[in-house]
């Protein structure tokens, strides 16, 4: 809110609190459709994967003991928890595609790009290269543990939130929510799946 409150365009002018109310309200629409979509797919994967859910279990008993509710500290202290969400976002990003306007022409390898030209990529594609990522089709949240950390190898290998200075504004608030919700649910509700053949639609 204050970087939109002291933005200037180029003329030295500030955005109009019509444009400031709009910006925050598509970050915050745009933000509930990916935190709903990757909650979604973490209790899934948790579920179809019989290996993922009992340390995550154990996590919230050490970290809550008896308690029903969790403060932010307890949920940066459940690193399992972090690692299902980062292996979610990996597996299942809740955009296929993120797309920019190309400003300038620009040289890629033997290929020029010009300006105007659409540069588009995937993270679903970008998300299981080979050459990132071991075993890349399996879900295992492990590969962010230490001494894998596989996520920190190559610059932009998780690019579900963008990357650069176009990297979404939002992205730990949304990432803070998403385990949030997880584990408010794997905390409070025992779930079983009709079938583990779950697909988007």
């Amino acid at each position: 809110m204050q970087s939109l409150l002291e933005a200037r365009y180029k003329d030295g002018k500030p955005l109009s609190d019509e444009e400031i109310t709009g910006i925050i309200l598509a970050a915050l629409f745009g933000g509930q459709h990916t935190s709903a979509a990757l909650s979604a797919w973490g209790i899934i994967e948790a579920l179809r994967n019989p290996y993922v859910l009992p340390p995550l279990l154990a996590e919230q008993d050490r970290v809550l003991g008896s308690r029903d509710h969790a403060t932010m500290d307890d949920i940066r202290g459940m690193p399992a928890l972090e690692r299902l969400a980062q292996e979610t976002e990996r597996m299942r990003p809740p955009f296929i595609l993120l797309a920019r306007r190309v400003l300038r022409d620009f040289t890629y390898g033997k290929y020029v790009v010009p300006k105007g030209w659409m540069a588009m990529v995937s993270p679903w594609l970008s998300h299981r290269l080979p050459e990132v990522w071991r075993d890349p089709d399996r879900f295992d949240p492990d590969r962010f543990a230490a001494p894998r950390e596989e996520h920190k190898q190559f610059k932009y290998s998780m690019i579900t939130f963008g990357g650069g200075k176009h990297r979404c504004l939002g992205m730990a608030f949304g990432f803070l929510q998403i385990r949030v919700i997880m584990n408010y649910i794997l905390r409070n509700f025992e779930l079983s799946l009709d079938t583990t053949d779950v697909r988007p639609n």
